[in-house]
């Protein structure tokens, strides 16, 4: 239900949340309060650029959880912009099955009831409802 112009901005962020790791030194990319700075990084990055300015709160809110318990900001609810929100459930639907991740990978059931168990704490839970719906009808493409 995006309009167009939400819509590309998903798409660009989506391609660019993560744009802030290429601040972080490797070898400290293990060290999680450094790694948490990721979307501060990216958010400095792309807001001058007059072309990325709308997309940059995007990055840097990707990580905020729905219950405020998220970062940077500690954000929460309909606070967090919409596209953050989506971008974060997918962002960590593909952590948990993808075997390039820096976790253990689980299987696709595990991963969509993992989603499921965080409604209304890490995800939003009308977009879990929508991603639940979309996995169960095979609508939606997972890996």
């Amino acid at each position: 239900g995006l309009d167009e112009a939400h819509r590309q901005r998903l798409h660009f962020a989506a391609l660019l949340h993560d744009i802030g790791m290429l601040r972080i030194d490797p070898p400290c990319m293990n060290d999680p309060r450094i790694a948490r700075q990721h979307p501060m990084f990216g958010h400095r990055m792309l807001a001058p650029i007059e072309l990325w300015g709308e997309v940059a709160p995007l990055v840097l809110h990707h990580h905020e959880w729905f219950d405020g318990n998220g970062y940077p900001e500690q954000i929460a609810g309909e606070a967090i912009p919409l596209e953050s929100r989506i971008i974060g459930l997918a962002e960590a639907f593909a952590s948990m099955t993808s075997a390039s991740s820096y976790k253990d990978t689980v299987e696709r059931d595990e991963a969509i009831r993992r989603v499921g168990a965080g409604s209304g704490t890490q995800f939003d839970p009308n977009l879990v409802r929508i991603f639940l719906d979309l996995a169960r009808r095979g609508d939606l493409e997972l890996s």
